[in-house]
C-alpha cells in the first residue's frame, strides 16, 4: 500500500467515532460478501486502535453478521437509542 493509500484509509477510518461503529461497517462488508484484500482495512484499524482493537472489532463484526441476515438491519448503538 502506498503512503497516499494509507492516508486515505486512515482518513476514512477517522469518520467512525468508535470501534463499535467500525464493527458495524465490518459486519456489513461480511454480509455483502466483500472479498477484496482485508489487510489494508485491518492495518488501518491497527494504526488507530492496536491489534487488540482489531480483534475486538472482528469479534463484534462476526457476532453482528451471525445475528443479521440483512446488512441494512444492524443494531443501533446504545448511545443512539
Amino acid at each position: 500500500m502506498t503512503r497516499a493509500e494509507e492516508a486515505a484509509m486512515d482518513a476514512w477510518l477517522r469518520l467512525f467515532a468508535n470501534r463499535d461503529e467500525v464493527a458495524d461497517e465490518y459486519a456489513r462488508w461480511i454480509l455483502n460478501g466483500f472479498t477484496d484484500d482485508w489487510s489494508q482495512f485491518n492495518h488501518a484499524i491497527i494504526r488507530r486502535w492496536s491489534k487488540s482493537g482489531l480483534l475486538y472489532i472482528k469479534r463484534r463484526a462476526w457476532a453482528i453478521a451471525r445475528d443479521n441476515e440483512d446488512p441494512a438491519v444492524l443494531p443501533v448503538p446504545e448511545e443512539e437509542r
